[in-house]
């Protein structure tokens, strides 16, 4: 109770237009890990251009009052947002 983790991720532009970065998590085992962890990052929506890169740091905190739980899992997917010519995401 009351850990934290905290682990860079180093992310590289590879596509063809400038994007943005989002973060979620799904598919909690069990699903009641989620009222007890939270997974937060520090990316602040920063444009990343084509063929940069950038570092993001994911934390993952445990709740001084969790209860019963010592094992778990769930998925974190890191989405792209597209930027066009004219800004607008896609």
């Amino acid at each position: 109770p009351g850990d934290t983790a905290k682990r860079d991720l180093y992310i590289q532009n590879a596509d063809n237009v400038t994007v943005t970065l989002s973060m979620n998590e799904s598919a909690w085992k069990p699903p009641e890990a989620q009222q007890w962890l939270t997974c937060t990052w520090d990316y602040a929506n920063q444009p990343i251009a084509v063929n940069a890169s950038t570092r993001v740091q994911v934390q993952l905190q445990v709740s001084w009052l969790i209860r019963n739980i010592t094992q778990f899992s769930f998925n974190m997917t890191i989405s792209e947002i597209k930027e066009n010519a004219t800004g607008y995401a896609y």
